[in-house]
Order: structure tokens, then C-alpha cells, then sequence
């Protein structure tokens, strides 16, 4: 009941749905005082200098999307659904910077892949310049 009565009241200049795993979703109430001080976007890196005198959530109107990964001066943080289709991080009260990165794991794995055909490729050239010598 808790949840239908929030959702009824929503202001979506104001407030965010986010995803919370395991108990459905969750309200976050827009709080007087935050601030974005710099925000710079870069191929798939996000930077945001945020002040806030609350803990908070930050949403960034970029899509989320798996690979997402997030840290907060240095640490890691989770990376959250939010409005269903943006990304959010839950921000600590204070002066913070937010990094967010791109890196989704079928990148590694297509690496992988490239480098052992790379190797299976100098192996054949370099086993076909040995038997042209000889």
C-alpha cells in the first residue's frame, strides 16, 4: 500500500522511480540544495562533480544499459535503473565525484577472441616463413 500511495503522489520533476533489487521499486524524493558542478561525457566515460548536503540519487538521463559500471570518489558503486530507462547512482552527502564507464563484457571477450586469432595467424606466418627457408 505504501508503494501505490507514493506513486500516486509522483512528480516527475521532482522524483524518481529506481529499481531496488529484490523489494520492487522505490521512490526518491528530490531534495533542495544539490548541485551538479561539471559534467563532462566522453566515449563512453561520464565524469559529474555533485554537492549535496543529503545523501541522494543522482539520474543520469543517459540509457542504461548492462556494462555500466560506477565509482564515487575512487569506490565502486552500484549503477541502478532509474525512471525505467536512465541510470542512477545513490550519492553520499558531500562534495563527490561520480565516474561512470562503459564496459560491457562481451568487449573482453570479443578481445579475446581477436587476440587468439591474431596469435593463430603469426603462428601459420611464421610456420610458413620457417618452411620457405628450408
Amino acid at each position: 500500500q505504501p508503494r501505490v500511495s507514493a506513486l500516486m503522489t509522483l512528480d516527475v520533476t521532482r522524483d524518481a522511480v529506481v529499481s531496488n533489487a529484490g523489494s520492487g521499486k522505490e521512490v526518491n524524493r528530490y531534495a533542495d540544495g544539490n548541485r551538479v558542478t561539471a559534467f563532462r561525457e566522453n566515449h563512453g566515460r561520464i565524469d559529474i562533480d555533485v554537492t549535496s548536503p543529503h545523501n541522494g540519487f543522482l539520474v543520469v538521463n543517459t540509457t542504461w544499459y548492462p556494462g555500466w559500471q560506477a565509482w564515487i570518489d575512487g569506490e565502486p558503486a552500484s549503477v541502478r535503473r532509474a525512471d525505467a530507462a536512465y541510470m542512477g547512482v545513490t550519492v553520499p552527502a558531500g562534495s563527490r565525484h561520480v565516474q561512470l564507464l562503459y564496459r560491457p563484457a562481451w568487449i573482453l571477450w570479443l578481445t579475446g577472441v581477436c587476440l587468439l586469432a591474431w596469435l593463430v595467424l603469426l603462428g601459420i606466418g611464421l610456420q610458413m616463413g620457417w618452411r620457405l627457408r628450408t
